[in-house]
């Protein structure tokens, strides 16, 4: 399994070597159906939004509605999913879709291309990727922490996470975890959220 999510009746599950599941959180034992097969395959992000589920796969991204997944039209593989004010922002391993449509990469100034991770948090969108993190306010990037500042305990943000105080987002540090490395005494420093 590589993405979960769920909507209060529904447990989403997302499988990167096959397509996406559904079950009842409620009911004992957990059994899960197939909820499609063979569209929206290796399934790395499961966003439930108001009645229909959007997943971001290896195929693109998909909306799904009906039991029936129709491609959101993308720039390819699709690895990150966040709602925000606008509307649905989309990571793809070029950069990050914003609603409107406005594709943002490292060349408009975000700390790399790889939208691995995104978290909207008022009118801003945190977007984790391997090179750092970088924060999208309107249609531009507004802030960029880079490895070498200190602020990170890995480049690689592959998870954001909101801090249990509400005053901002922790970068994870799955990636050092996952390279065979012990993770680091400190996991990362809450980044402010903008004054309102």
């Amino acid at each position: 399994m590589n993405a979960l999510a769920a909507d209060g009746s529904h447990l989403y599950l997302g499988f990167f070597d096959g397509a996406l599941a559904v079950a009842d959180p409620r009911g004992a034992p957990l059994s899960a159906k197939a909820l499609l097969s063979g569209e929206a395959w290796g399934v790395n992000a499961i966003l439930p939004l108001g009645g229909v589920v959007y997943a971001a796969t290896l195929r693109g991204a998909f909306r799904i509605a009906d039991g029936k997944a129709r491609p959101i039209e993308g720039a390819g593989a699709a690895f990150s999913l966040a709602a925000t004010g606008s509307g649905l922002a989309i990571g793809y391993g070029q950069g990050v879709l914003l609603p409107g449509p406005r594709l943002l990469s490292a060349y408009h100034g975000l700390p790399g291309n790889q939208a691995y991770a995104l978290a909207a948090s008022g009118e801003a969108l945190w977007v984790g990727t391997p090179t750092g993190l970088g924060r999208v306010e309107g249609r531009r990037v507004t802030e960029r922490v880079l490895p070498g500042e200190g602020k990170l305990p890995h480049p690689w943000v592959t998870a954001l996470l909101p801090a249990r105080t509400g005053s901002g987002w922790r970068p994870t540090a799955a990636a050092s975890r996952c390279a065979g490395r012990p993770p680091p005494a400190r996991r990362g420093r809450a980044f402010p959220r903008p004054a309102a």
